[in-house]
């Protein structure tokens, strides 16, 4: 389940979260939660750290002088949806790949998802990325 919320800060605190996440090349979330997890009591971290965690929350942070409506993107700081990482494909499963490929007749993205384990669009990525590169 995915929780969504808004909270408004200041525009000077956005600022702040913008230059602190790129000085430390970090992601402007990661930097949020170090920010707000660092400077939590002890008291409440063991708290929550007790409290079952849920899959994920969504937060749109909205500097607090901005009106509502405003699709402005300089302004609107909205953490993207997570979206998983493609999972990479070992050097063992790519070759397995390449040798499923060249099977007549040849297997949809779907088939070969399945069988290898992975969803049809990280297969369909990595073959693009074999025909790009003449492996295939």
């Amino acid at each position: 389940m995915v929780t969504r919320s808004r909270i408004e800060i200041s525009d000077k605190a956005l600022k702040v979260l913008k230059m602190e996440a790129a000085l430390r090349s970090l992601s402007q979330k990661d930097m949020l939660e170090m920010m707000i997890c660092g400077n939590a009591s002890p008291e409440v971290m063991a708290l929550i750290d007790k409290m079952p965690s849920k899959d994920r929350v969504i937060v749109d942070i909205l500097p607090a002088e901005m009106p509502e409506k405003s699709d402005s993107p300089e302004m609107r700081v909205q953490k993207r949806s997570e979206r998983p990482k493609r999972p990479k494909m070992d050097e063992d499963a790519i070759a397995k790949l390449k040798e499923a490929w060249s099977r007549i007749p040849q297997p949809t993205y779907g088939e070969l998802g399945r069988e290898f384990g992975y969803a049809a669009s990280t297969i369909s990525y990595h073959i693009s990325k074999l025909k790009e590169s003449g492996e295939l």
